[in-house]
């Protein structure tokens, strides 16, 4: 990783989730720290220099997007959902989150859409077909509102096609 990932903060309503991920997190060597509301995460997001902040969408009764732009300003985010949606990526990648994953994702999986964004093709150099495409087809849902048959509409394609498309991982350059 370019940018050296040391320091964890995840946020999620289910203590069982915290542990796991955050042993696992220790295992490896990494610092974690845990939150289970938004007034825990607000906290630790003023109290510790973190890398990541990994965001559960739902805190019980409240939504881990209203932490989202206070998160993205320290660190990178990745969104996780029991309940992920198109319309849920939208807002999060809009709001700044590096990664949606859906749960359970893994450390791994969570790392690795961390990482992401350190693998960006280097200024200068040229996008893939592939990675243009993907980035196009993304603009046109998040211009639709995350709605994937306007979406399909304004590109004139197949709604099936357009979401076989969608569940494609994006291409690395």
């Amino acid at each position: 990783m370019g940018n050296a990932i040391r320091s964890v903060l995840l946020v999620d309503d289910d203590e069982a989730v915290l542990e796991v991920l955050g042993k696992t997190l220790q295992l490896r060597g990494l610092e974690a720290h845990t939150a289970s509301t938004l007034t825990s995460a607000q906290r630790a997001l003023r109290q510790h220099r973190l890398d990541l902040v990994v965001l559960d969408h739902h805190l019980g009764e409240q939504s881990g997007l209203d932490l989202l732009d206070e998160a993205v300003a320290v660190a990178r985010v990745v969104m996780v959902s029991g309940y992920a949606s198109v319309a849920l990526a939208v807002r999060a990648m809009r709001g700044g989150a590096s990664a949606v994953l859906v749960k359970p994702a893994t450390i791994d999986e969570i790392l690795h859409a961390a990482d992401e964004e350190d693998h960006a093709s280097p200024p200068g150099t040229l996008p893939s077909l592939q990675r243009v495409e993907w980035e196009h087809l993304q603009r046109a849902l998040a211009d639709s509102e995350g709605n994937v048959s306007e979406a399909a509409r304004r590109l004139k394609l197949p709604r099936r096609t357009l979401q076989r498309k969608l569940r494609k991982l994006p291409p690395t350059a």
